[in-house]
Formats: structure tokens, C-alpha cells, sequence
């Protein structure tokens, strides 16, 4: 099983999409968890990634550039 990082850049539509998607290699056993990366969430985002069990993880973006070296 593997956690799927998701960073989000195109707001909350893009964000449920691309979970939706997860969803058959969840089923499959496949993904374990989801973590949501994001620099500023709104209250979509949050809730998002609270409806599904994501993890959600608040960040500058400069950040994350660090964190991927």
C-alpha cells in the first residue's frame, strides 16, 4: 500500500477530483492514505480533504521545494 501526496494548486474542484479518482486503487488495495499539501487552504479545501480521511498539510510552497531536495 502507498500514501498518495496531493498538492493543491487548483482549488477545491481540481483537489475532488483528483481524489475521485484514488478511489478505485483504494478499493484495489492499492492507496493506504491521501495527504493534502497545500500553502493556504480555504474552507473548501478543508473540508475536502476532511470528508474523504485526508490528512491535510499547511505549508509555504517554498516549502515543499525544500522538502522534495
Amino acid at each position: 500500500m502507498i500514501t498518495v501526496l496531493i498538492r493543491v494548486e487548483h482549488g477545491a474542484e481540481a483537489l475532488a477530483a483528483t481524489l475521485g479518482s484514488l478511489i478505485p486503487a483504494v478499493v484495489d488495495g492499492l492507496v493506504a492514505d491521501a495527504v493534502v499539501l497545500c500553502s493556504r487552504p480555504d474552507e473548501t479545501v478543508v473540508a475536502v480533504a476532511e470528508a474523504v480521511g485526508a490528512t491535510l498539510s499547511v505549508a509555504p510552497t517554498q516549502g515543499w521545494r525544500e522538502g522534495a531536495a
